[in-house]
């Protein structure tokens, strides 16, 4: 959390799909929350598709600003 502290909450996250290649990286400000509707959701979310063996402290709230294609081929860099 301290990351996100001195960088204002911005944060850039990077997902792709390792069959395909198919990627993007999503640019944007986060906030962590530890109370709410939003983290009861989650904390429930996760303790059932970890049946248990996981825990969740608190959520991420992500909301993005930019989101960027890193596929490879013509349309790599491209924001959407």
């Amino acid at each position: 959390m301290n990351n996100l502290k001195a960088n204002g909450g911005k944060i850039a996250i990077s997902v792709y799909d390792a069959q395909s290649l198919e990627g993007y990286q999503i640019k944007g400000t986060a906030e962590y929350l530890t109370d709410g509707d939003i983290v009861t959701a989650f904390k429930a979310m996760v303790e059932k598709m970890f049946n248990g063996a996981a825990t969740a402290k608190g959520a991420l709230l992500i909301t993005p600003e930019k989101v960027i294609v890193t596929t490879p081929g013509a349309d790599n860099k491209k924001v959407l």
